[in-house]
């Protein structure tokens, strides 16, 4: 009873604005705004879709699986950074 106290007095006052750590694959498709199944296409890696470089889900139980948040901003963040290099400046 006193770890559950202690777990309680911990997160009070710590609000609802801390980000997850990690998100659960029916929420995945919304925070890159695509849809479930062109998610389950960029996993797939007999799919024409498929993502190699796509992070991996990290598996927590039998049935549950996720994906670490710092690793899908650092994925996007190539993304990003490869989609900057491809356009270049217009020369004056």
């Amino acid at each position: 009873m006193d770890y559950l106290k202690a777990i309680t007095n911990s997160t009070q006052g710590i609000g609802n604005d801390i980000a997850p750590l990690a998100i659960r694959r029916k929420n995945l498709p919304a925070l890159l705004d695509i849809s479930a199944s062109s998610l389950d296409g960029m996993l797939n890696p007999k799919s024409k879709y498929y993502l190699a470089d796509f992070p991996k889900p990290k598996r927590l139980g039998k049935r549950t699986v996720v994906w670490y948040i710092d690793d899908i901003r650092t994925y996007l963040a190539s993304c990003n950074a490869a989609n900057d290099n491809d356009f270049e400046q217009p020369s004056n």
